[in-house]
């Protein structure tokens, strides 16, 4: 995910896409966004969004809902379409208001609605809720996804993302290795020293892994005393 800092808290804040075909409007709520310490990306039109969020899509997406060649809803569908995994926040802007309205942009993937014209306070408010959902979708992911006692990616979401970056490798004929290990000696250890003591063991050890590893190597507890590194290039 992407991120910048609040200049005030220094907390760490989401990046947040701007789409909208009025120049004005697009630069206004751009400006507003950025006082409030947000890094922002701007597009004039969907195709432009989309051509920038496909591969690289920022957590929280702003658009308008009537555009030329690709309106805000065609842009959610694409979004929703190519990343439903991802942890993105659609906010729709537009001056409709029908429960017909709300029904499509809804069921095109849209979580918002932003009433035209713009308001700050409300704009930024409506921001703020997004930037918590994803939080806490972020959250969500981790405990799903993380081993709670050594902090490494637990074994069935290691062999999904080592399945991806296997595809990735092959795809752009990269070299790529996998290395296992464990412990030796580990059920002596557990037996002769407690369960409780056998943890620390295992917290050590995940923590001297995560420590070497760089950022595109990827690291996992497969069970046990039980250890595995994807590596590539």
């Amino acid at each position: 995910m992407q991120m910048s800092v609040d200049p005030v808290t220094g907390a760490k804040r989401p990046q947040v896409l701007v789409v909208d075909d009025h120049p004005t409007t697009r630069k206004l709520m751009s400006a507003w966004l950025e006082l409030s310490g947000y890094q922002v990306a701007q597009a004039e039109d969907g195709i432009r969004a989309w051509s920038a969020a496909e591969f690289d899509c920022p957590p929280i997406v702003v658009t308008d809902w009537n555009m030329p060649e690709m309106s805000g809803l065609d842009l959610c569908r694409s979004i929703r379409a190519k990343l439903c995994n991802e942890h993105v926040y659609i906010l729709i802007a537009t001056s409709r208001d029908s429960g017909d309205d709300l029904s499509e942009a809804m069921a095109a993937g849209a979580n918002d609605f932003l009433s035209k014209p713009i308001q700050e306070d409300e704009f930024l408010a409506r921001i703020q809720n997004a930037e918590n959902a994803i939080r806490q979708l972020q959250i969500q992911t981790e405990l799903a996804e993380i081993d709670g006692l050594t902090g490494l990616l637990n074994r069935r979401t290691f062999v999904e993302r080592s399945q991806t970056a296997i595809e990735a490798a092959m795809a752009h004929n990269r070299p790529a290795s996998c290395l296992m290990m464990d412990i030796d000696l580990f059920k002596q250890y557990n037996d002769e020293y407690g369960h409780a003591v056998g943890d620390e063991v295992l917290r050590l050890v995940g923590s001297i892994i995560k420590e070497m590893c760089q950022h595109q190597e990827l690291a996992g507890r497969l069970g046990g005393d039980e250890f595995c590194l994807f590596l590539t290039d």
